[in-house]
């Protein structure tokens, strides 16, 4: 797609096409603001931030990553009551955040930002906290043992032949 209004733009004209109220959809699919504070208040969850529009990030100008970051903050700390200190890049993979954006990023002024990329973590990460890697878990009901097996990092030990990748 040219841009993220393009792709927006078909999107309501398949639901429309095809009878769909997104807008219903989407309330029946996810959670909402009110679920996500009562969330928050268990002291074993930390809700983070992930853009204000879940856009690529590395095709916006400066300003416009600020917003997303920084926008999506302030609205998460506001619906939820309390802090956001972490942030999950919405894509995250090498095509989407690049150098010039975990620089951006790191400037907005995180604890933590994650991409969408694999790796186990090392010490070393410590000096990466804008683009750690993260476990991704797509909710299409994963058995237990294949999320242990993820958990566990033998996955990625695999994946890279035994290296240690801090940045990819």
């Amino acid at each position: 797609f040219e841009d993220q209004a393009s792709c927006h733009d078909l999107a309501s004209r398949l639901f429309e096409d095809h009878e769909i109220d997104w807008h219903l959809e989407q309330k029946n699919v996810l959670a909402s603001w009110e679920s996500i504070a009562n969330l928050a208040k268990n002291p074993l969850v930390t809700i983070g931030a992930h853009s204000l529009t879940h856009r690529t990030l590395k095709i916006l100008n400066d300003q416009e990553i600020r917003n997303e970051l920084s926008g999506s903050r302030e609205q998460v700390a506001a619906e939820v009551g309390s802090p956001v200190d972490h942030f999950a890049y919405p894509f995250g993979g090498r095509n989407a955040v690049d150098h010039h954006v975990f620089q951006i990023a790191k400037s907005c002024n995180f604890k933590t930002l994650a991409t969408t990329r694999s790796s186990n973590l090392f010490p070393a990460h410590g000096r990466h906290l804008e683009a750690l890697p993260r476990l991704m878990l797509s909710g299409n009901n994963e058995q237990m043992a294949a999320v242990e097996l993820a958990m566990s990092g033998y996955d990625q030990t695999v994946k890279f032949r035994m290296r240690r990748v801090i940045t990819d």
